[in-house]
């Protein structure tokens, strides 16, 4: 048995066969955050279908971009919620050249037309949530200050 505690990390498939060379960019210029699934109107954890653009649920709400795949064959998709890329015949995510330049389209939309480094803007996102640590340190030190000024 490991001492401490396990880790599990993610690695991004780089040698996906179903990535083209490059993609046609003009067909992802109508695709928007704001649309719902085109099966049920869910606004929250969707995906677009980088072959037909269609934007449709994630497994975790109805299922409809699965569906989507196992229906139409279409093995490559985008998630909205983290601008990730999954291929479903390889069953992972993807990290590839060809794909840069879609990310940094939805990065513009998705960041209100500035250019910005998806990692970066995560990492920035990251640094603002405070660990539950940090949060009690600093209500000891209000409670602290509190104290002070009552006396």
């Amino acid at each position: 048995e490991p001492a401490g505690p396990s880790f599990f990390a993610v690695t991004p498939k780089r040698d996906c066969p179903h990535v083209p060379p490059e993609f046609d960019l003009e067909k992802f210029q109508k695709v928007s955050f704001s649309q719902g699934c085109v099966s049920c109107n869910n606004l929250g954890e969707n995906w677009v279908c980088l072959e037909c653009c269609e934007v449709l649920c994630s497994r975790y709400v109805n299922k409809h971009m699965v569906e989507h795949y196992e229906t139409k064959k279409h093995p490559l998709a985008l998630s909205f919620s983290d601008l990730s890329f999954w291929c479903y015949d390889c069953d992972s995510y993807l990290e590839m050249p060809p794909l840069n330049p879609i990310l940094s389209m939805f990065c513009q939309k998705k960041f209100g037309g500035k250019k910005v480094n998806p990692t970066m803007e995560l990492l920035k996102a990251a640094s603002k949530v405070k660990a539950p640590a940090a949060i009690a340190e600093e209500e000891e030190d209000e409670n602290e200050e509190e104290k002070k000024e009552q006396i």
